[in-house]
């Protein structure tokens, strides 16, 4: 009688060192996402429920810290939070900024911050939207130029563009820009339906402007750039370490009514007559290197054209002919340094 062979239990081998350690990243970097989660859920349920609804509460608090971090002194009308998503939105009115002299330099009619998980982990904004700004462009008696009361000039970043420049993305709806030359006895020039869009990374700063101009210049003018900075630059602002290019569309402009306005700057590059302009620029380390511009005139067909006084430049011919019943003109120039 033979006896029945007995069933052996499978030996089964062990994982490889390898393996374990790769389940073991699998599982920590799980564990570690819905960590991660687990803090925005709560905070976003921190903001609804007792965040939100007391902020009105806390307008002193906030423009205090503000006036702190931007250097000037912070007033908002109205707080009010708007819960139309998985994270509320705060729309600030009439928020208006002052200088140490409590002299008025930006008035903001309509605010709206947006916030996303990513802003909250990296306690920044995701988003501002802000509506129907009146931003004044003016040159003092001195000849310095301002924005907002604020001088263009300074060669030290202030916090408060710092902190502009280093918000994710700012848009800017329906705003109106005056340019104000107090030294020249012109009339303001005021810029309608400006349109904003800025988009600020790590180390890049991408943005664009479009802009009415007064009927008597012409049509609807676009200003476009793309900019880097060093990795490790401790300034967003710090415009002195800029790398990029920029360029500007204008698809039908006069001259006659806008050359007054720029005989401030010492150059006098195109003549009086009408047609359509593009610049495109070049700047590195805060410089400008070149920029080329191309003129398309079309009424200055049997005009001779002077030769363009430059300011610390050196001009070189690139192209010049007629074509269409138009007079078309384009240079390059290279600079010595930014004005």
């Amino acid at each position: 009688m033979q006896s029945k062979p007995t069933s052996r239990p499978p030996v089964f081998k062990p994982p490889s060192r390898g393996w374990r350690t790769y389940a073991w990243s699998v599982r920590l970097l799980w564990w570690s996402v819905l960590f991660v989660w687990a803090l925005v859920a709560m905070a976003a349920l921190t903001l609804h429920v007792w965040i939100a609804p007391r902020m009105l509460d806390w307008r002193s608090d906030i423009e205090a810290v503000a006036s702190q971090a931007l250097d000037l002194k912070v007033s908002i009308g109205n707080l009010e939070t708007i819960s139309s998503g998985w994270l509320p939105s705060l729309e600030v009115t009439d928020l208006v900024l002052r200088n140490s002299s409590d002299q008025e330099v930006l008035h903001l009619p309509r605010v709206l911050v947006s916030l996303s998980p990513t802003s909250l982990l990296t306690l920044s904004l995701d988003r501002i939207d802000i509506d129907r700004p009146l931003i004044e462009l003016s040159r003092d008696s001195d000849g310095h130029i301002r924005m907002a009361g604020l001088s263009l000039g300074d060669a030290q970043p202030s916090a408060l563009a710092d902190w502009f420049w280093s918000q994710p993305a700012v848009f800017i709806h329906h705003g109106r820009v005056r340019w104000v030359d107090h030294v020249q006895a012109l009339p303001a020039v005021e810029f309608e339906e400006v349109n904003v869009v800025m988009r600020n990374g790590l180390r890049s700063h991408d943005w664009r402007i479009d802009a009415s101009p007064p009927p008597e210049w012409g049509e609807r003018l676009s200003l476009q750039g793309r900019f880097n900075q060093p990795l490790l630059s401790r300034h967003a602002s710090d415009m002195q370490s800029w790398d990029g290019q920029a360029y500007a569309a204008l698809t039908r402009v006069d001259m006659a009514p806008i050359k007054p306005y720029l005989s401030f700057t010492g150059v006098d590059l195109l003549q009086t007559g009408q047609g359509w302009l593009r610049l495109w620029t070049q700047v590195n380390q805060g410089k400008l290197i070149s920029h080329t511009w191309i003129w398309i005139c079309k009424t200055c067909v049997g005009k001779r054209l002077r030769k363009p006084r430059l300011w610390c430049c050196a001009t070189s011919m690139d192209g010049f002919n007629t074509k269409h019943g138009a007079m078309v003109w384009a240079r390059t120039f290279a600079a010595k340094a930014w004005p």
